[in-house]
């Protein structure tokens, strides 16, 4: 609801309003990829962290890419889009990963 007064405040045009809004979501979105990546930070799972920085990169480029082809109007969702396609999958896999933290930690052999 700010996004107007903001945009004033830093003499930027309202017509960035809806990329504004847009980003705003993306970077909310980030916060929870990022304690995602945190976790497996914590938990020792450094190749899945990898791996999920991998698909945030292709992801991002490729829906980036496709989405200023597709014209101003959707500037920015290539990077929202990317941020929530991977925060998905992390949250999925850290879910799969916290079900069998038990077993991980107290069965593992030697």
């Amino acid at each position: 609801m700010a996004g107007p007064a903001v945009l004033r405040l830093f003499g930027i045009s309202h017509l960035y309003l809806q990329l504004y809004q847009v980003d705003l979501v993306g970077v909310g979105v980030q916060v929870v990829m990022l304690a995602t990546f945190n976790v497996f930070f914590y938990l020792d799972q450094k190749l899945m962290a990898l791996w999920l920085s991998i698909l945030f990169v292709a992801s991002n480029i490729g829906l980036t890419l496709l989405t200023q082809s597709l014209g101003p109007m959707y500037y920015g969702y290539g990077f929202a889009l990317a941020v929530s396609l991977t925060s998905f999958v992390g949250l999925v896999v850290l879910s799969r990963k916290l079900r069998s933290l038990e077993v991980d930690t107290f069965m593992m052999a030697g």
